[in-house]
């Protein structure tokens, strides 16, 4: 069978190729497509559609589709969400937006004529009880082409219908004036020398929703000859996204060396603007791509310290749970020693009688007390007869000599042997305890007779 699919494929391209006709797509699809009017004003950055809602509320923007082909097409839309991931941004071509509902076209479906343009206009309608919330998205422009085959001098010509498509940065904030205004900071400048020569790089961070694309200037003056100062530099940014950080690296002047420098940053979006004054050492060299920042250094720093602060506590309590004894396992023998129990055994009741204490005698009977007699204290030797005796020649024999302390030996304790010992002597006493209630009971019980009557 694949044989006779492989003859029948190259009889039917001898055909083809016999008569001529041919399948052609060098007419290939071409579209552009330019953001020219929006309703928001100035809030249009660059080719970007640009949209600060309030709920209730609609606004427009309107951009141009040019075709750079010589074939006829037709235009259709699609909205996608678009996500940042480590800083670049992904689109989520797998559903469409969640703002795909509020978005209208005017034409819905557009026939854009050969190396002609089309003006579409894109509204955007929220409804009342919409949250306040800022979305990132991707207005995808698709051109498709299924033009009919045309009869030629050398026979059939047929143009294949492709698709082709451009991609708009699309932002929608949903919310009042206020809450949509652009919040950023200016966060540091370092210089950088990259090929196309020297520059200063400043970096900023967006705190709010919108998205920022600042304008700006910066400034160099000598902390120390107040003369010596440059003219501002102006500079745009690229976009930076919400709760994301961008820089714009600003070029400088031959004039300007390593050293300390006075320098005025100064960045705008809307009616928003903001300047700080950075009195720090400008030194040229490679930028730091991918490296630390001092903050971040303290932030790892102090998680270090944390972590060896947590490592030495938990060892230390490891050491004291480690040195408290641990209580024994009770043995065999303790176990049926617990487990033995007793007769109870009744004892007789003993009563003391002491003996009667004579009566002490009060005031009036008391015996008259004997006088005192003065005992003579015993001579002690003078200091006359001390000295005497130390001048005198007489040998003093000297102290024994005390024995070296040595500590009671221990007696050794065979374990089996005391063990065994104790076994024998609880056997002996369970046989006592047998035998003495087998004796009570064999003891006769004394008869109860019937008891006499009264008359």
């Amino acid at each position: 069978m694949q044989k006779i699919k492989k003859l029948a494929t190259m009889a039917l391209i001898a055909v083809l190729s016999f008569f001529g006709l041919s399948a052609q797509a060098e007419d290939s699809l071409g579209i552009g497509v330019e953001v020219i009017e929006s309703t928001q004003g100035d809030l249009s950055m660059g080719n970007r559609a640009w949209f600060a809602i309030e709920p209730g509320a609609s606004e427009s923007s309107v951009f141009r589709v040019t075709s750079q082909t010589d074939i006829d097409q037709t235009i259709t839309y699609e909205v996608f969400d678009r996500e940042f991931v480590n800083g670049e941004p992904i689109v989520d071509s797998s559903q469409l937006s969640e703002t795909a509902n509020w978005v209208q076209f005017e034409p819905a479906v557009a026939s854009l004529p050969a190396r002609g343009s089309r003006e579409i206009t894109m509204t955007y309608t929220i409804p009342e009880d919409a949250p306040e919330e800022a979305f990132d998205a991707v207005l995808r422009v698709l051109a498709s082409s299924s033009a009919p085959q045309e009869e030629g001098e050398g026979g059939s010509r047929a143009v294949v219908g492709t698709a082709a498509g451009i991609d708009i940065d699309v932002w929608l904030g949903v919310g009042s004036a206020v809450s949509l205004l652009p919040t950023f900071d200016i966060r540091e400048v370092q210089g950088v020398v990259l090929p196309q020569g020297r520059f200063l790089r400043v970096e900023f961070e967006n705190l709010g929703v919108v998205p920022l694309s600042l304008r700006g200037t910066v400034q160099f003056a000598d902390p120390i000859l107040t003369e010596r100062s440059f003219d501002p530099t102006t500079y745009v940014s690229r976009v930076i996204p919400s709760g994301e950080r961008g820089y714009v690296d600003v070029p400088v002047i031959d004039e300007i060396t390593d050293g300390n420098w006075n320098v005025f940053v100064s960045a705008t979006q809307d009616e928003v603007r903001q300047t700080r004054l950075f009195e720090q050492e400008i030194v040229f060299a490679a930028p730091r791509e991918g490296g630390i920042s001092a903050g971040a250094i303290q932030v790892i720093l102090i998680g270090l310290f944390s972590l060896l602060t947590v490592f030495g506590l938990r060892k230390v309590f490891r050491s004291s749970s480690r040195s408290e004894p641990k209580p024994k396992k009770p043995s065999r023998l303790g176990a049926l020693i617990s487990n033995i129990r007793l007769p109870e055994i009744s004892l007789p009741r003993i009563s003391l009688r002491l003996p009667k204490l004579p009566e002490r005698p009060t005031r009036n009977n008391r015996e008259p007390k004997a006088p005192r007699v003065r005992r003579e204290k015993p001579k002690t030797t003078t200091f006359s007869e001390n000295r005497e005796w130390a001048n005198s020649k007489v040998e003093i024999e000297p102290l024994p000599k005390r024995p070296k302390y040595q500590p009671t030996p221990k007696a050794v304790i065979d374990e089996e042997q005391l063990e065994q010992a104790i076994q024998r002597t609880l056997l002996k006493v369970l046989e006592n305890t047998a035998k003495s209630s087998e004796s009570e009971d064999e003891k006769p019980k004394p008869k109860t007779g019937p008891k006499n009557k009264s008359k």
